[in-house]
């Protein structure tokens, strides 16, 4: 299940994970609705192992500032605190899936 993340939660959401992946996303996009299922597809698979939340970027323009998202969908992937890539867009799930597979090693 994603969590959601917010300005209060975020540094112990990336810090306090060996893996963590944030979707920023907002109500009016319409390639975040079509995210939604392979992120909460995503959440599922990997529960117990990889942190994933999403970030609205309508309410958290604060988090949007600090990590310098420039649209909406972006994702976000960190492994122990740091961001190691982020995926602009909509992809296949299969894109997301590899990227946490390879840092999961």
């Amino acid at each position: 299940m994603t969590q959601v993340v917010t300005k209060q939660n975020a540094k112990e959401a990336i810090n306090g994970n060996h893996i963590a992946v944030l979707d920023f996303w907002a109500t009016w996009c319409a390639p975040c609705r079509q995210l939604l299922p392979v992120i909460n597809d995503l959440a599922t698979e990997f529960e117990g192992r990889v942190f994933v939340g999403k970030v609205d970027a309508g309410t958290e323009e604060d988090l949007v500032d600090e990590f310098n998202v420039q649209s909406v969908p972006t994702v976000i992937f960190f492994k122990d605190g740091v961001e190691v890539e982020r995926l602009n867009g909509a992809k296949p799930k299969n894109i997301y899936k590899e990227k946490i597979d390879s840092l999961l090693g």
